[in-house]
């Protein structure tokens, strides 16, 4: 019987198998027609997943940097050696940067040797602080049962509204529901900056000026039941954002019929919501909405495959496993002592800090796990500076990118999905666990593995014998749902907290219009594309998928109709 694993790609979670050659080669791949997320459907680069499995340039041994020179070695060596070199550093001097594409077993060891072991504080992953920012604010103002969203909920809602989300092969599982709504009826409403394909299909499409926020979400508590209902005033704030009267007349219509409203929140937009006050006050807007009786979702993106899995797993330099603050007591004292360590209620840097503090050479000692990150970072020479003056380097990744593998001091192979088994938690919260389908041609340690093997070094015992026992752990511990550690493959559950997260955020400010300048009357918002897949590197291991940047203009500029 075929074993199912999770896609590497996006936030979505589809579920797929490996098509294997009688020499266990990967030949293509079959969507799951039984998962609830992806139900028989894959996206471009789903159906290409087998293709970096094939690549020639694959990473297979560990190596050591010995001058210019890079020399191969066993793991039991390359283990040796880390645990040797993390040994000379003070814990405010080492720090992690993890994967949102690890599973959540890989994660949490990471953590737990970062925090018990290495006693650092300093550990975060690309793609935490936009979604963390955006979902703890939203936690702090609305009911947990607001924030409980998945993929059906799109048609549940009558009337839908896509935040920052105009690219549809972003997230194709939303699209797909999309398109669906839209050929039943439902209206769909799309604000953004962008006017990409969900533009095209929205019923009504909004381009606001950049940081106009507080313009338009002023204007819309005019909707509420119990407020003034004032159409000008309505009419007068959208005309601050840049939109006309005769253009957000038809969204006035839609809120005042609507019952159950979904907002879709892109996380990954790099322009909206930039301002805290901006998001507090949507926060604020949408649990006013469900205290005047109506139906409220949020369903928040996430852009990778695991990024809602490796913030609950506690990668981040404010949070606990179970995505509790590091102050929260219940939460504190199990992994005390499960752990046997004090944890210190002070947080560490997060990635931007880490970068800025090895390039200053006060962190002088980075692990990477995964790599192409430098590509949707928004300060990439950030990157390259930290990489040039850390004393010590070592990287976990399949495949090398230019410049890194000249500077790591240690290059570890990392597993291909499909390699290892895990969970996963996609952008609805769902959890699914991924089996091992393929064994790579040589030994390639799961991260656990690896993390496991230098805590025995610094003499501690944590007794995994495998992904089960350390899901089974996380469990214990994180107060996540007991059916989450007897979940078989094919198998799926919620990751939603039993508790709310004890969060506080600043009251949003009332409305304070900006006025335009005459010296500068335009914003020039910067910001990779989308589609980043010039930096992915399962995408630039597929050949077919390479073929398709060429599709794709490099930069280009996005105008504002009025200009």
């Amino acid at each position: 019987m075929a074993t199912p694993l999770i896609c590497g790609f996006c936030g979505c979670g589809c579920r797929l198998y490996l098509d294997l050659s009688e020499a266990s080669i990967p030949t293509g791949v079959m969507p799951s027609e039984t998962s609830p997320v992806n139900a028989g459907r894959l996206c471009r680069r789903g159906w290409h997943l087998f293709q970096p499995h094939r690549s020639t340039e694959r990473w297979m041994r560990p190596q050591v940097r010995e001058g210019s020179l890079r020399n191969p070695c066993s793991w039991e060596e390359a283990a040796n050696l880390l645990a040797q070199r993390f040994s000379r550093y003070t814990p405010q001097e080492v720090a992690f940067i993890g994967s949102p594409t690890s599973s959540n077993e890989d994660a949490y060891a990471l953590v737990r040797y970062a925090r018990s072991v290495i006693g650092t504080p300093h550990l975060d992953f690309p793609g935490r602080g936009n979604w963390a920012r955006v979902f703890e604010t939203l936690a702090a103002s609305l009911p947990k049962e607001a924030l409980q969203t998945s993929f059906d909920d799109v048609m549940a809602a009558d009337l839908v509204m896509l935040l920052g989300m105009d690219e549809g092969a972003l997230f194709p599982q939303i699209t797909a529901r999309l398109h669906e709504a839209r050929w039943q009826g439902k209206p769909i409403v799309v604000i953004s900056q962008g006017r990409g394909d969900l533009a095209q299909l929205a019923t009504l499409f909004l381009c606001p000026y950049p940081r106009s926020e507080m313009a338009w979400l002023t204007a819309l508590r005019e909707t509420l039941p119990g407020s003034s209902q004032d159409l000008r005033r309505w009419n007068l704030l959208w005309e601050e954002a840049g939109i006309s009267p005769e253009e957000v007349e038809p969204l006035w219509r839609m809120l005042q019929e609507a019952q159950h409203l979904l907002m879709v929140l892109d996380t990954t937009s790099p322009s909206l919501f930039a301002a805290l006050e901006a998001l507090a006050a949507l926060a604020q807007w949408l649990a006013e909405w469900g205290k005047a009786g109506k139906g409220c979702k949020v369903l928040l993106t996430a852009e990778r495959c695991n990024t809602r899995g490796a913030y609950l797993m506690g990668l981040a330099p404010n949070r606990l496993p179970g995505g509790f603050p590091l102050g929260d007591s219940p939460t504190r004292q199990r992994l005390e002592m499960a752990w046997e360590c004090a944890l210190p209620l002070q947080g560490g840097m997060d990635l931007p800090q880490i970068l800025r503090a090895a390039a200053q050479g006060q962190i002088k000692a980075l692990f990477l796990v995964g790599s192409g990150w430098e590509g949707t970072y928004p300060w990439p020479q950030e990157w390259r500076q930290a990489l040039e003056q850390v004393e010590f380097l070592a990287v976990m990744e399949s495949f090398p990118e230019e410049g890194l593998a000249e500077k790591a001091d240690v290059l570890l192979p990392r597993p291909l999905p499909g390699e290892t088994e895990g969970t996963f938690v996609n952008l609805e919260g769902r959890v699914q666990r991924s089996g091992r389908a393929l064994q790579p041609s040589q030994e390639i340690w799961a991260e656990w593995q690896l993390w496991h093997a230098l805590a025995e070094r610094a003499g501690r015992s944590w007794g995994w014998d495998g992904a089960s026992a350390i899901l089974r752990e996380i469990v214990a511990l994180t107060e996540m749902d007991v059916a989450l550690a007897t979940l078989k493959e094919g198998e799926w559950a919620w990751a939603w907290p039993k508790r709310p997260f004890p969060l506080a955020v600043e009251p949003s400010p009332s409305h304070r219009p900006v006025p335009a300048s005459e010296e500068f009357p335009l914003y020039a918002v910067s910001a990779s594309h989308p589609s980043d897949w010039w930096s992915e590197p399962l995408f630039l291991q597929s050949s077919t998928l390479r073929r398709e940047i060429d599709r794709f203009p490099t930069p280009y500029f996005l105008l504002h109709p009025e200009v």
